[in-house]
């Protein structure tokens, strides 16, 4: 039933679109939901100040019940998606109704528990953000963290997946990406760390250029920053696909970051 429902107002969507309707009878097909304020560990590069307890209630977000059915995609975001109490409430309503779950996490709280849950439940894809390759690298940018302790727990993960796909005939989810902050102190592992990546399993990783702000001066420097990329011929990030077709070359691509790094307060 869900399946007819997305596509049906997929269809519509297309046609809406097409049309260059005022007003559309369509639902969105893909929505991203930002479910808290909670983090358990502190990155150097991170811009939220103020980290609390808030979070968007689960009954608050069955309010918009009625457009859920014609979802094909969420994307849960926050601070540490894991920490939000009604987390797996929520995976449990979206896997029922066939939407595709994307989330954010830093990998801290992926237990052998959780990961069981999670590939149980067939959860689309999950975001890890991982800034470095060694110990010392990364346990310096991602306060709180240990290096160790989270890739073992990637790596279980993997395992469980691969054990899964024999009863089920395929990779069960979550499929892994890799979201990577490129620094000072972390660009030059990046080609270790996309060895890192392949080891544990992911699909890509998402490097990102690190944007530097002043305080209280966020836009003006945010601007700054990007017109320094411009004039790099930089983009502000950038996919790689593991063991996939990417179009650029990899040296040359860490020469141009080193490059507007350079130039960055």
């Amino acid at each position: 039933m869900f399946t007819e429902l997305k596509q049906k107002n997929e269809e519509l969507m297309k046609k809406e679109m097409k049309e260059r309707v005022d007003r559309v009878k369509s639902f969105p097909p893909t929505i991203g939901i930002a479910l808290n304020r909670t983090c358990n560990v502190s990155c150097v590069f991170c811009l939220v100040g103020n980290k609390n307890n808030d979070m968007i209630d689960w009954n608050h977000l069955q309010r918009m019940e009625s457009i859920f059915p014609y979802l094909k995609n969420v994307t849960l975001s926050g601070e540490e998606v894991l920490l939000h109490p009604d987390i797996w409430e929520i995976f449990e309503y979206f896997s029922r109704h066939g939407i595709y779950v994307n989330f954010f996490t830093n990998g801290k709280l992926l237990t052998e528990e959780v990961s069981k849950r999670l590939v149980e439940l067939d959860i689309g894809e999950m975001h890890c953000s991982f800034h470095g390759a060694t110990v010392a690298t990364y346990n310096s940018i991602v306060k709180g963290a240990d290096f160790d302790t989270i890739v073992r727990q990637l790596l279980y993960l993997k395992k469980l997946r691969i054990k899964s796909s024999k009863t089920i005939g395929r990779l069960p989810g979550p499929a892994l990406s890799f979201h990577y902050v490129a620094m000072r102190r972390n660009i030059e592992e990046l080609p270790k760390f996309l060895e890192l990546a392949a080891h544990l399993g992911a699909k890509s990783v998402l490097v990102k250029y690190m944007m530097v702000f002043e305080h209280n001066r966020g836009l003006d420097t945010y601007k700054r920053s990007v017109r320094r990329l411009l004039s790099c011929d930089m983009a502000e990030k950038v996919e790689i696909l593991i063991d996939g077709n990417n179009t650029y070359d990899l040296a040359e691509l860490m020469n141009s970051y080193l490059g507007c790094l350079s130039q960055m307060v």
